[in-house]
């Protein structure tokens, strides 16, 4: 049964109206301690940590329109990478541009290119060495949404190494 509900039901029921919902009996939460309260997923490393080979899209990390400059959103995804990669120094990874399929697919492919950079050279700046990024720019040819959308203009990591 659903406790907020049944606490709902009671809270606003009129005061001499019978309960509808017989009080339930509450069994004893088992005991857990915790060490640490965790963080919201706004101030956390989206998903996991980085696994070899395993493609991760950062969706928070998004580009203006037909431009590789990114969006101010896509600031504390980008500080959580870096933090990420400077825990991690031997991971090496590969940044892969995406666009969607506005224009020309050969525009596209230099922007994805571009995009890809805009994405290293934030790292860079944040302390990553520059030997631990490889990029790469496919252009509009893998969109994960249906076009138009501005998901579609994206970075993913991949560890390789």
């Amino acid at each position: 049964m659903n406790y907020t509900l049944l606490l709902l039901s009671v809270l606003l029921l009129p005061v001499n109206r019978p309960v509808l919902f017989p009080p339930a009996r509450l069994a004893p939460l088992p005991f857990r301690k915790v060490a640490f309260a965790p963080l919201p997923d706004s101030l956390r490393w989206p998903y996991r940590p980085l696994r070899l080979n395993e493609i991760l899209v950062l969706e928070s990390v998004l580009f203006q329109l037909r431009t590789a400059e990114l969006i101010p959103e896509s600031t504390p995804t980008l500080k959580l990478l870096v933090a990420e990669l400077l825990s991690r120094p031997t991971l090496r990874i590969q940044l892969a541009g995406h666009t969607d399929r506005i224009g020309r697919s050969k525009d596209n492919m230099k922007l994805s290119e571009q995009r890809a950079e805009a994405i290293r050279a934030y790292l860079i700046r944040g302390g990553v060495a520059a030997a631990r990024l490889i990029t790469v720019g496919y252009g509009d040819a893998r969109p994960l949404y249906p076009t138009p959308d501005e998901r579609n203009r994206r970075v993913e990591v991949r560890v390789v190494e």
